[in-house]
Protein backbone atom coordinates (compact mmCIF):
# COMPACT_ATOMS: atom_id res chain seq x y z
CA UNK A 1 0.00 0.00 0.00
CA UNK A 2 1.48 3.19 -0.41
CA UNK A 3 2.39 6.26 2.41
CA UNK A 4 -0.91 8.17 1.57
CA UNK A 5 -3.26 5.61 2.16
CA UNK A 6 -2.28 4.13 4.96
CA UNK A 7 -1.40 7.40 6.63
CA UNK A 8 -5.53 7.99 5.58
CA UNK A 9 -6.12 4.52 7.53
CA UNK A 10 -4.31 5.47 10.32
CA UNK A 11 -6.46 8.92 10.60
CA UNK A 12 -9.53 7.08 9.99
CA UNK A 13 -8.41 4.51 13.20
CA UNK A 14 -7.58 7.43 15.12
CA UNK A 15 -11.00 9.29 14.76
CA UNK A 16 -12.88 6.55 15.28
CA UNK A 17 -11.76 6.59 18.55
CA UNK A 18 -12.10 9.20 20.12
CA UNK A 19 -14.43 10.47 22.03
CA UNK A 20 -15.64 13.83 20.50
CA UNK A 21 -15.29 15.49 17.71
CA UNK A 22 -13.94 18.77 17.50
CA UNK A 23 -12.14 20.32 14.71
CA UNK A 24 -9.38 17.99 14.28
CA UNK A 25 -10.94 14.98 14.05
CA UNK A 26 -14.11 16.36 12.19
CA UNK A 27 -13.66 19.38 10.42
CA UNK A 28 -16.99 22.23 10.17
CA UNK A 29 -16.85 21.58 6.14
CA UNK A 30 -18.24 17.94 6.68
CA UNK A 31 -20.93 18.74 9.37
CA UNK A 32 -24.67 18.48 8.34
CA UNK A 33 -26.02 19.86 11.69
CA UNK A 34 -25.90 23.61 12.45
CA UNK A 35 -25.79 24.07 16.28
CA UNK A 36 -24.82 27.28 18.43
CA UNK A 37 -23.13 26.70 22.06
CA UNK A 38 -24.68 28.34 24.88
CA UNK A 39 -24.18 31.84 25.81
CA UNK A 40 -22.73 30.28 29.48
CA UNK A 41 -20.96 27.90 28.11
CA UNK A 42 -17.06 28.61 28.14
CA UNK A 43 -15.93 24.88 26.78
CA UNK A 44 -18.36 23.61 23.73
CA UNK A 45 -18.70 20.40 21.88
CA UNK A 46 -21.33 20.33 19.08
CA UNK A 47 -23.31 17.28 18.84
CA UNK A 48 -22.61 15.03 15.91
CA UNK A 49 -24.60 12.26 14.27
CA UNK A 50 -23.52 8.89 14.93
CA UNK A 51 -26.35 6.70 13.23
CA UNK A 52 -28.09 7.90 10.11
CA UNK A 53 -31.50 6.63 9.21
CA UNK A 54 -32.94 6.40 6.02
CA UNK A 55 -35.24 8.21 4.62
CA UNK A 56 -38.53 6.68 3.12
CA UNK A 57 -40.65 9.39 0.77
CA UNK A 58 -44.14 8.39 -0.51
CA UNK A 59 -43.75 7.63 -4.23
CA UNK A 60 -45.78 11.18 -5.45
CA UNK A 61 -43.17 12.89 -3.45
CA UNK A 62 -40.18 10.63 -4.45
CA UNK A 63 -40.43 12.25 -8.27
CA UNK A 64 -40.03 16.03 -7.20
CA UNK A 65 -37.01 17.87 -6.19
CA UNK A 66 -37.08 19.50 -2.80
CA UNK A 67 -35.51 20.69 -0.32
CA UNK A 68 -36.55 20.81 3.63
CA UNK A 69 -35.29 22.62 6.79
CA UNK A 70 -35.71 21.37 10.24
CA UNK A 71 -34.68 22.79 13.44
CA UNK A 72 -34.96 20.09 16.34
CA UNK A 73 -33.40 18.79 19.72
CA UNK A 74 -31.13 16.76 20.78
CA UNK A 75 -31.98 15.05 23.85
CA UNK A 76 -29.01 15.16 26.50
CA UNK A 77 -28.88 10.99 26.20
CA UNK A 78 -28.60 12.11 22.20
CA UNK A 79 -31.42 11.04 20.76
CA UNK A 80 -33.87 12.88 18.89
CA UNK A 81 -35.81 15.31 21.28
CA UNK A 82 -38.74 16.79 18.82
CA UNK A 83 -39.37 19.08 16.09
CA UNK A 84 -39.20 22.78 16.99
CA UNK A 85 -39.50 24.25 13.31
CA UNK A 86 -39.66 23.24 9.57
CA UNK A 87 -39.10 25.31 5.97
CA UNK A 88 -39.78 23.21 2.42
CA UNK A 89 -41.13 23.47 -0.16
CA UNK A 90 -43.17 20.92 0.28
CA UNK A 91 -45.17 19.43 3.08
CA UNK A 92 -44.45 15.75 2.56
CA UNK A 93 -40.48 16.24 2.36
CA UNK A 94 -40.72 17.10 6.38
CA UNK A 95 -43.14 14.16 7.39
CA UNK A 96 -40.72 12.13 5.59
CA UNK A 97 -37.61 13.68 6.83
CA UNK A 98 -38.97 13.87 10.49
CA UNK A 99 -39.65 10.57 10.18
CA UNK A 100 -36.09 9.08 9.45
CA UNK A 101 -34.57 11.71 12.30
CA UNK A 102 -36.73 9.79 15.20
CA UNK A 103 -34.24 7.06 14.74
CA UNK A 104 -31.33 8.94 14.16
CA UNK A 105 -28.55 8.71 17.42
CA UNK A 106 -26.58 11.60 18.00
CA UNK A 107 -23.21 12.53 20.19
CA UNK A 108 -24.81 15.11 22.35
CA UNK A 109 -23.53 18.16 22.60
CA UNK A 110 -21.59 19.14 25.99
CA UNK A 111 -21.44 22.25 27.59
CA UNK A 112 -18.70 22.50 29.98
CA UNK A 113 -17.57 19.00 30.05
CA UNK A 114 -21.93 17.99 30.17
CA UNK A 115 -24.06 16.61 28.17
CA UNK A 116 -26.96 19.13 27.34
CA UNK A 117 -30.74 19.63 24.99
CA UNK A 118 -29.47 21.80 21.88
CA UNK A 119 -31.15 23.11 19.32
CA UNK A 120 -29.87 21.44 15.67
CA UNK A 121 -31.09 22.79 11.74
CA UNK A 122 -30.08 20.12 8.96
CA UNK A 123 -31.22 20.63 5.49
CA UNK A 124 -32.65 17.53 3.97
CA UNK A 125 -32.31 17.72 -0.27
CA UNK A 126 -34.53 15.51 -2.35
CA UNK A 127 -33.55 14.72 -5.43
CA UNK A 128 -36.21 12.39 -7.41
CA UNK A 129 -35.47 8.89 -7.68
CA UNK A 130 -35.07 8.93 -3.88
CA UNK A 131 -31.97 10.09 -3.56
CA UNK A 132 -31.11 12.68 -0.21
CA UNK A 133 -28.58 14.39 0.43
CA UNK A 134 -27.82 16.17 4.03
CA UNK A 135 -25.76 19.52 4.08
CA UNK A 136 -25.81 22.65 6.41
CA UNK A 137 -26.16 26.22 5.21
CA UNK A 138 -29.24 27.87 3.99
CA UNK A 139 -30.96 26.65 0.79
CA UNK A 140 -33.98 29.18 1.18
CA UNK A 141 -32.04 32.26 0.08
Amino acid sequence: MNRFLLSTLASLAVCSAAAWADETNFPSRYRTLETSAPSDCREWIAPLPERRVKVVLPRDASLRDGTARLTFTIAPDGSYGGLVDALTNDEAFVRAAEDSLKYWSFTAGRCNGSPVSTQARIYFNFRQESFVSYASGNYFQ
